[in-house]
């Protein structure tokens, strides 16, 4: 009778262990979930950045006034690229786009990434285009004529960073397998 009390009650104490360790690496894997999202977009927004940049530089220097003429190229250019190109003037006027009708486009001149460009330096900016309402990550350069400005959609990142979060939220809960196995050995013998 003594021992069939004793049993159950292990078993309680086990199942409690068992239990509290788990709480502890689900909290674990959770804390690691947020901050490692947050440091991947925010490395992957800085590659991106970087990557946009030397784009851009090497877009504004073969950039001539003949491209500017013809939309088809700006679009081959944009599309050679794998993102939305926009060509400044010196006043912010759009001269090209490739995803919109240039004459339709308010003055950039107001636009952050755009006064660096004009300043002669790069610039950057994350916000939602007035033009086709999605949001998107914008780099602009310094050109003869202007700026020339690229962008990506914000959700290309996003789903970048969703694919990386998957990746380490996977790989760490397999790492916490094998802890959670020693736990409940520990556990078991205590």
């Amino acid at each position: 009778m003594r021992d069939g009390r004793s049993s159950r009650l292990t078993g309680r104490i086990f199942l409690k262990l068992i239990a509290g360790i788990l709480g502890v690496l689900i909290v674990a894997l959770g804390a690691v979930d947020i901050l490692a999202s947050r440091v991947a977009e925010s490395n992957y927004q800085e590659m991106l950045v970087r990557e946009l940049t030397e784009k851009g530089r090497i877009t504004a220097a073969v950039l001539d006034d003949d491209i500017l003429g013809s939309l088809e190229r700006v679009r081959a250019v944009s599309r050679a690229g794998a993102v939305r190109m926009t060509v400044v003037d010196g006043s912010g006027a759009v001269l090209a786009d490739s995803d919109a009708v240039a004459a339709r486009m308010e003055n950039h001149r107001s636009r952050p990434e755009i006064q660096a460009a004009l300043r002669g330096e790069v610039g950057s900016a994350v916000r939602q285009s007035g033009t086709i309402g999605s949001s998107f990550l914008y780099v602009a350069v310094p050109c003869t004529r202007g700026a020339v400005r690229l962008a990506v959609p914000l959700s290309a990142v996003q789903a970048r960073v969703n694919d990386i979060r998957k990746r380490m939220l996977a790989s760490t809960a397999l790492a916490f397998l094998p802890a959670f196995v020693v736990a409940a050995f520990f556990a078991r013998s205590v």
